[in-house]
């Protein structure tokens, strides 16, 4: 392997102590006698664990190298990973209260190491940004989130320049980059107020980098990249390839599974991501995830198998103890009862997704917004839409198309059927037909803001820019970012800002 001779001059002053940081490959790196800060296997073992959520495995593991390396420090950030991966899954607020009083003792023990080694600030910014984000998601607490987010950015800035060949650093620095780079609008002063700056492509060219094989924490990074592909620069299928060829050497990984399952979905390739959900595992040693249950009845939904859809939204509902996605899965139980004429079904399932308080997710907030309008279901229109949303283009095509839109009544219906058919013609990447219809939805929309107008716009933005006429991709995606508030409007306007970024790059 490789070693500069400066690192080898340094192993001579310090009387050959040194330990080996065997991680994927990674480098020989010189510890002093003071430093306490040391990736061994045992801790990359415990961290792989802890990331295919084989929790109680990855804290053994933790445990174990506390008991034989007593002074390597380094088992506070995994311990706080660990907690941090336990909130995210069961959203158990009581048990956040208990575990936040941990940040502090961590970092206090991690700010007492020396910054000679590349871990120190690593770990130290990564533990900020566990509770940060933690905040943002139990006390809506933004403002003291952010500030730690600001602490976490500068301490792995510090990083990269003291040591630009520490490959970890990019793996979190472009995530926050990417996210730097897609802020919505009206957070656009708290950026300045904090000192980011940053765009997506700089973010994913960290990324990259991050996700070599030499890098410990690869997977990690590879999961992100996949999902910023998918989501943000809505390339699922680049996404779905990433995933698929990791998931092929790790099919009992249960995160990539999932992660891989959301992105095929994404896709429209239901019928993959139901398999690949079925198969991952669901007991001991891995932890419960109730969300694959939440998954699961999506698909059942996009199929038309509705009264299996409300069987997997109630096991998701029984045993789930968070927060997120409960208002969208009695919502959806409506839609579903709905669907199969069962009114009194029907209105119980109403009733229990607006007595919801907590609404987590912009799908949670969807389903309160379209039940609080009163508005009369349109069975067709949500029928092609369950079809299309699930990859089953052609069968919503040879379902709506032949209704025709006179057979509508309200301006937002004959909109909305206008824009399902440009849907649809995306998922047949019909590209100039989705145009057309996305444009005749916005035309008849005219000066009104349906939950779907900021969509077509986003999606005319990007046929633009394929087309490379950037002048109307502009107008389109600046269009999407303008139109008022609704329940998708921050992913929308996310992702049209992402797009926005490169086409001004052609103006």
């Amino acid at each position: 392997m490789y070693i500069k001779s400066t690192l080898i001059a340094a192993r001579i002053r310090l009387s050959m102590r040194v330990f080996l940081l065997v991680t994927l490959g990674w480098l020989y790196v010189p510890l002093q006698a003071s430093a306490t800060l040391s990736w061994t296997p045992n801790l990359q073992h415990a961290y792989d664990s802890l990331l295919a959520l084989k929790l109680a495995r990855g804290r053994e593991l933790i445990d174990l190298e506390r008991q034989t390396n007593p002074n390597n420090h380094l088992v506070e950030y995994l311990e706080d990973y660990a907690d941090f991966i336990t909130l995210l899954i069961t959203e158990n607020r009581s048990e956040y209260k208990v575990l936040e009083r941990r940040e502090a003792a961590r970092l206090k023990i991690l700010e007492s190491e020396p910054t000679n080694t590349p871990w120190q600030r690593f770990a130290r910014s990564e533990v900020l940004l566990h509770w940060a984000l933690l905040r943002i998601k139990f006390d809506k607490s933004a403002m003291s989130a952010f500030f730690s987010i600001r602490t976490s950015y500068k301490l792995l800035q510090a990083n990269v320049k003291a040591y630009p060949e520490f490959i970890p650093n990019g793996k979190t620095l472009g995530m926050m980059q990417v996210i730097i780079g897609t802020t919505p609008s009206g957070y656009k002063w708290l950026l300045g107020l904090l000192g980011f700056s940053a765009t997506v492509p700089q973010g994913m060219g960290n990324l990259l980098l991050a996700s070599s094989v030499s890098s410990p924490q690869s997977l990690e990074a590879n999961l992100f990249r996949a999902n910023c592909f998918t989501y943000v620069l809505k390339q699922p299928a680049v996404g779905t390839a990433i995933l698929d060829s990791l998931y092929q050497s790790k099919p009992q990984h249960l995160v990539l599974g999932f992660f891989l399952s959301a992105a095929l979905m994404k896709d429209g390739q239901s019928d993959s991501a139901f398999s690949i959900l079925k198969a991952l595992p669901k007991s001991y040693p891995y932890m419960p995830m109730f969300l694959i249950s939440y998954q699961m009845g999506n698909i059942l939904m996009y199929q038309g198998r509705f009264g299996e859809a409300i069987r997997y939204y109630h096991h998701f509902l029984t045993y789930y103890q968070g927060e997120s996605n409960i208002a969208d899965s009695w919502y959806k139980m409506y839609l579903a009862a709905t669907l199969l004429g069962q009114k009194e079904r029907a209105n119980n399932y109403r009733s229990k997704c607006l007595s919801v308080d907590e609404l987590v997710t912009e799908a949670d907030k969807n389903a309160h917004s379209q039940l609080k309008k009163q508005q009369v279901l349109e069975p067709s229109l949500m029928t092609a839409r369950l079809y299309n949303d699930g990859g089953y283009h052609q069968q919503a095509l040879n379902y709506l198309k032949p209704i025709g839109l006179d057979a509508y009544t309200t301006p937002e219906y004959k909109a909305e059927y206008q824009y399902r058919l440009g849907r649809i013609y995306t998922g047949l990447r019909q590209e100039d037909s989705a145009a057309y219809y996305y444009g005749q939805s916005l035309d008849l929309s005219g000066q009104s803001s349906f939950p779907f107008t900021a969509k077509a716009a986003l999606e005319l933005g990007y046929y633009y820019s394929k087309k490379q006429d950037w002048v109307r991709a502009k107008q389109y995606l600046e269009r999407a970012i303008n139109v008022p508030s609704h329940a998708y409007s921050e992913g929308i306007e996310r992702n049209a800002k992402a797009a926005l970024a490169e086409v001004e790059k052609h103006l």
